[in-house]
């Protein structure tokens, strides 16, 4: 559905004052328990989201004492997804997310609600029709509220080609860019919530002051009595990777498959957290490459930028900030004795490891399918045909 249907169906007139379908920048409103808010952080992804995230879960208590409820985040096998924010459906999909706004709406209460969800940006992007539904439905006492944060195009794609890998990609930089279409989907977003008439506030990423620029766009007035007894993290939260974990963890995609990505999953989790203290770093960018992504990208931001504040707008300039650094990749890496320690661990941890591999791609297989199937007899004879398979390969001498 594009944009201009979406409107036709669903919006209300725009008048001339900003109201109606006009995207705004800043909210501007004093808190009312009759009429409260629901807050809907969308991301973008590598945007701080995952340290607004973090930092919403450790205050929710001093949330809910200045009328806002955070609903916690679900709980799973790994323990608190807390980096996903906690809008998530099971499975650890998105799935019909309005339904999980709208239960919390009905089980009543005078405070606002806050959701944070950085994937939300796409879905609104290319399907629409759970916004559509959550803005049908909405009991009449609540106002829907979205923040975006937007980050300039040629950090957030190279810090996104590193949470790719994270991932489980094992492409080159170059072949990233035939795959990434993040300035598409931004445009298409803030082009829908345009058009559904939803009270929008777009700011620019800035990593200095994002948790007070955060807490002033839902609190107001109250932001400074609320960061002065908020709790903070000591580490960076979901810090991005050394070029050399970079490249070990692509060389183990590679090795193992994409379906296999939970085995970089593994190695992340220990390594990231506890060598917080380790500079990120981000991949070389070659001039060609610079190139190539202005010209993908240039009329796209242009279009983004119309759509926003000035003080708000990306960057247009598709070159390498002053001072950023972009050292040539020489092939040569680095670890030190405690990122290897941390590898190690990782590594091990991976159920089954003792496994053949193949075995192990059809356990993961079958581990997706017990996710989304709630059919006992069809996951059993799933197994039964991956264990037919493996047997009469192995049988044959495929190993």
């Amino acid at each position: 559905m594009t944009s201009n249907g979406i409107a036709a169906l669903f919006a209300p007139p725009l008048d001339s004052r900003g109201g109606g379908g006009r995207v705004r920048q800043t909210f501007s409103f004093f808190k009312n328990a009759l009429m409260p808010d629901i807050f809907l952080h969308m991301g973008q992804g590598k945007a701080g989201s995952s340290a607004i995230q973090h930092f919403l879960f450790e205050n929710t208590a001093l949330l809910a004492a200045f009328g806002i409820n955070y609903p916690r985040p679900r709980m799973n096998q790994t323990g608190l997804l807390v980096h996903y924010g906690n809008l998530i459906a099971t499975g650890g999909y998105l799935g019909d997310w309005d339904a999980i706004i709208l239960k919390h709406c009905r089980r009543g209460g005078d405070a606002s609600l806050l959701f944070s969800q950085e994937h939300l940006l796409g879905q609104v992007a290319t399907a629409p029709q759970p916004l559509v539904r959550l803005l049908s439905r909405l009991p009449a006492r609540y106002t829907l509220r979205v923040m975006l944060y937007l980050r300039d195009p040629i950090p957030h794609f190279r810090s996104q080609y590193f949470q790719s890998i994270k991932s489980g990609f094992g492409g080159t930089l170059e072949e990233f860019l035939s795959i990434y279409n993040v300035p598409n989907i931004v445009l298409g977003c803030i082009k829908t919530l345009r058009a559904l008439g939803v009270d929008t506030t777009i700011r620019k990423y800035r990593s200095e002051g994002l948790l007070a620029d955060f807490s002033d766009s839902i609190l107001g007035k109250q932001a400074q009595e609320f960061l002065a007894r908020a709790e903070f993290m000591d580490a960076p939260v979901n810090r991005s990777l050394t070029c050399a974990e970079a490249e070990l963890l692509r060389q183990i995609n590679l090795a193992t498959g994409a379906h296999l990505r939970n085995i970089s999953w593994y190695i992340t989790r220990p390594v990231l957290p506890q060598a917080a203290e380790i500079a990120a770093e981000q991949p070389y960018l070659s001039a060609e490459l610079l190139a190539r992504f202005k010209e993908k990208f240039a009329a796209t931001v242009a279009e983004i930028n119309e759509l926003v504040s000035p003080a708000q707008q990306l960057s247009t300039d598709f070159n390498l900030p002053k001072g950023a650094a972009n050292v040539p990749d020489r092939g040569v890496y680095s670890f030190n004795q405690k990122q290897l320690a941390l590898i190690a661990r990782g590594i091990a941890e991976v159920p089954g490891m003792s496994l053949p591999l193949r075995m192990l791609r059809y356990k993961e297989q079958l581990r997706r399918l017990m996710v989304r199937s709630r059919d006992p007899r069809r996951v059993m004879q799933a197994v039964a045909r991956r264990l037919r398979t493996y047997w009469q390969r192995k049988a044959a001498g495929g190993g």
